[in-house]
């Protein structure tokens, strides 16, 4: 807000108003980009005063004569505090979808690491992402295999579906002997172990 000021002041004779109010929002714009709401409301709040004081007659007082000033300072009031939010919660949800894309990453590379075939459902046993040993002992891609019903990859689907859903009810389920069925018709013996995975309010994910 100072350097906007310090820049036009000595040129308000021959800049418009209306070029002085964006200059003073794009301020608000980078403080709320940087620093959050908050700051923006203060830097809002600073650029109206500078406003009225610097560049609205009467120059250099805060009086304001004319009406229309007043709806002026109010409009840029209202447009700054209103530009400093939305521009925060852009930042917010940027930050936010990296987090995730990162939290997807490592689950990723989590999952890609097992030897075993390593699944994950959601509570319906629909796939959400498989590793290359699922691919591997099954015969699909994980593009296939993603939104499929996991039970029927397995020559007994009921049995199956019977133990994630006892993950699902109790937490967890162990060594639940299973023929997993590749597309070619040869089936893999596995024991099925399976798990809640649950975040830091205990919700499951």
């Amino acid at each position: 807000v100072a350097g906007v000021t310090a820049i036009c002041a000595p040129f308000h004779a021959t800049l418009s108003t209306t070029t002085v109010a964006l200059a003073y929002l794009l301020v608000v714009l980078f403080v709320a980009t940087g620093s959050g709401s908050k700051p923006a409301t203060v830097a809002s709040v600073l650029g109206m005063l500078c406003y009225n004081f610097f560049f609205l007659p009467p120059i250099y007082s805060f009086t304001v004569e004319d009406p229309q000033n007043w709806v002026a300072l109010t409009a840029f009031l209202a447009t700054a505090i209103t530009a400093g939010h939305l521009s925060e919660r852009v930042r917010r949800r940027a930050t936010a979808v990296g987090t995730a894309r990162a939290v997807s990453a490592y689950n990723r590379s989590l999952i890609e690491a097992s030897l075993d075939p390593t699944v994950t459902t959601d509570a319906d046993g629909r796939v959400i992402d498989v590793n290359s040993a699922t691919e591997a002992v099954t015969g699909y891609s994980r593009a296939q295999l993603i939104g499929a019903d996991f039970s029927a990859c397995f020559t007994e689907p009921r049995q199956a579906r019977s133990g994630y859903q006892q993950a699902w009810r109790v937490g967890f389920v162990r060594d639940l002997a299973l023929q997993l069925r590749h597309r070619d018709g040869h089936s893999t013996s596995v024991l099925y172990n399976a798990s809640v995975y649950r975040d830091e309010s205990g919700d499951a994910i």
